[in-house]
């Protein structure tokens, strides 16, 4: 088994522990990042970054929610899910979600984060309205997600991050904070 195989391996182990976790209940209360994947540290503190920055409580880790992404870029499509294969599912009635890909270097849990939070320079609070994109910045901040789960998987030289959020936000006409 290569290295590559390895770090596989044990994105697999770090989604699917034990404690799946229902909604608002992460972990570990007190590590709210407890679990997730080596290849991912940290991106539960950055997301929780951008949400202080507009005074929303943070999120915990989530090991179901880990265990969604990673079934779902197991083919290696750049693709989101269904919205049916989001519903019900992990203890949440809608799952959001967020796709992150890069190619020829594997990108951290700050770098995914920090590149999904740049469409905050493209939203506007006061009209609630995108001039761009801006939904994976404004799910990262949804007041009404408790909860994250990612996976990362290298694919054709390059790697895909998929971000699962309980409960799902986003919904047309509200605003995210």
């Amino acid at each position: 088994m290569g290295h590559r195989s390895f770090a596989c391996a044990l994105i697999v182990v770090a989604a699917c522990g034990t404690d799946p976790s229902g909604p608002g209940g992460g972990d570990d209360d007190d590590n709210p990042g407890a679990g997730e994947p080596a290849e991912l540290m940290g991106i539960t503190g950055a997301h929780n970054a951008v949400r202080a920055d507009v005074d929303v409580e943070g999120m915990t880790w989530n090991t179901a929610l880990a265990a969604l992404a990673t079934g779902f870029i197991a083919d290696c499509a750049f693709e989101h899910s269904s919205s049916n294969e989001r519903m019900g599912v992990a203890g949440f009635d809608y799952i959001g979600e967020n796709l992150f890909s890069s190619g020829g270097f594997q990108p951290t849990g700050a770098q995914v984060t920090d590149a999904w939070a740049s469409e905050k320079a493209d939203y506007d609070y006061d009209s609630n309205s995108c001039n761009g994109v801006c939904g994976h910045y404004t799910q990262i901040v949804w007041r009404d997600s408790t909860d994250l789960g990612c996976a990362v998987k290298e694919c054709n030289g390059g790697y895909i991050v998929s971000c699962e959020y309980g409960p799902g936000g986003n919904f047309n006409g509200q605003r995210p904070y």
